[in-house]
């Protein structure tokens, strides 16, 4: 690409370009949990650095058409205010699809989920020889014993 061309990319008022972006995703089991934020903010409160303005993509595949109803809008105003961004969603009914895009979300391609390490014990570390013989007990230890 010439000098020329690249310079007026750059002079233009904005660039549109592709790219991807690694972000978590929380899985949304039960909205409608009592419990649901207070056990969320046991887990942002662990590593609060890490969860601070992240991005999310709500993950509601486990839902049917059966799961009560919920307030998406409302579930979006708890995550900002646990400094969660959500910024997208994935999976579950129409109505929770409709939901979510009237609060703003948007939707989300399937992806590929990071692997988990597997939860097998590691493999316990003999201790190592001594690098030099035990001592051999001198002849007065020897003739105490005696």
């Amino acid at each position: 690409m010439s000098s020329a061309r690249q310079g007026a990319d750059r002079d233009g008022p904005f660039q549109l370009r592709g790219n991807s972006f690694t972000m978590m995703v929380l899985k949304v089991n039960d909205p409608a949990s009592p419990d649901f934020f207070t056990q969320l903010a046991v887990k942002v409160r662990q590593a609060p650095n890490f969860f601070r303005n992240a991005p999310v993509v709500l993950d509601f595949e486990e839902l049917t058409e059966d799961t009560p109803r919920f307030d998406i809008a409302a579930l979006v105003t708890n995550l900002r205010a646990l400094y969660l961004l959500p910024v997208g969603f994935r999976g579950g009914p129409r109505a929770v699809h409709e939901g979510a895009l009237a609060a703003g979300l948007t939707p989300m391609p399937a992806g590929r989920a990071a692997k988990l390490e597997s939860a097998a014990p590691l493999p316990t570390r003999r201790p190592a020889p001594p690098r030099f013989p035990p001592r051999r007990p001198s002849r007065s230890t020897a003739r105490r014993c005696w």
